[in-house]
């Protein structure tokens, strides 16, 4: 059974499946804050998707033309942004804010920014900030952001900065401030960050799934 609290507000073109719940004062399905005058004026926005068994808490924003998959979490006061695609099994911390245009795969559990364009694969934990480095923008041209292979556990307050790819089964250390493409399998610690050996034996194995082994590689 679905439901959607009455101080809540649901677009016109939002697709809701099945035992969905929608606590109070959220909003799905409407555009960001950037888009023109003009196209807010239209009330045929475009499509969002809420899968089902996914649970959205008060005070939340999913943006139009996202997406969410199936059993997912959104805890209070998080933000989804335009155009996401963010797939089962993921949970969005209090507070979380994931932009425009950023692809999550599944059984991720994220509680920071997630800036535009980042890519996020499956079975890792986000605890810090995904950003891009701000250097020679040009306005309108998005900036390379950083890519999250699977099973990474990045630390509370950790900085992952610029286009840079974060390897498989790598462990950021908390408040690591990450500039480089990392190599798989290693423990990250510093500002500037610095590998410090191979990762700790926890983050070897997938910390959703049951009944999984250590990853080989």
């Amino acid at each position: 059974m679905t439901y959607v609290h009455p101080t809540s507000t649901i677009g016109q073109n939002v697709i809701l499946g099945k035992n969905i719940y929608i606590g109070p004062h959220c909003i799905i399905g409407f555009p960001t804050y950037n888009e023109p005058i003009e196209y807010l004026q239209n009330q045929e926005f475009k499509k969002t998707i809420i899968g089902d068994g996914t649970r959205i808490l008060g005070h939340s924003v999913v943006c139009e033309n996202s997406s969410l998959g199936k059993n997912c979490n959104l805890d209070y006061f998080t933000y989804v942004g335009s155009d996401t695609k963010i797939g089962t099994n993921v949970n969005l911390k209090y507070g979380a804010k994931i932009y425009s245009r950023v692809l999550i795969g599944n059984y991720n559990s994220i509680s920071g920014f997630i800036a535009n364009d980042c890519i996020i694969g499956n079975n890792s934990v986000i605890q810090g900030n995904l950003i891009h480095i701000f250097k020679d923008v040009n306005y309108g041209t998005p900036e390379p952001a950083p890519k999250i292979e699977d099973n990474v556990f990045i630390g509370m307050n950790a900085m992952i900065i610029g286009g840079i790819i974060i390897k498989e089964r790598c462990y950021i250390g908390s408040c690591a401030v990450v500039t480089k493409t990392t190599e798989k399998g290693k423990l990250y610690v510093g500002n500037p960050a610095i590998e410090k050996g191979d990762a700790p034996n926890p983050y070897k194995i997938s910390p959703w799934k049951k009944n999984t082994t250590a990853n080989k590689g």
